[in-house]
């Protein structure tokens, strides 16, 4: 994150259920995008979605495993 994030922006990403429910499976423990689709059904393309969402507003971490690139 750049520059700080809207809190209109940051209130609608947590109105958002899928948002939440990465939020909230990724609280204690990291998880690849395969792991939250399958924790929190839903899609890869919505994970993705939602967790780029999630960290340009500061709300969530990306942290890439070795290997990964």
């Amino acid at each position: 994150m750049t520059e700080e994030a809207d809190p209109s922006d940051i209130f609608a990403t947590l109105d958002d259920e899928y948002a939440r429910d990465i939020l909230v499976a990724t609280k204690t423990d990291r998880m690849s995008a395969k792991e939250l689709s399958e924790e929190c059904d839903m899609s890869r393309p919505t994970v993705s979605r939602r967790v780029t969402r999630l960290v340009e507003q500061g709300l969530l971490v990306l942290m890439l495993r070795k290997g990964s690139i």
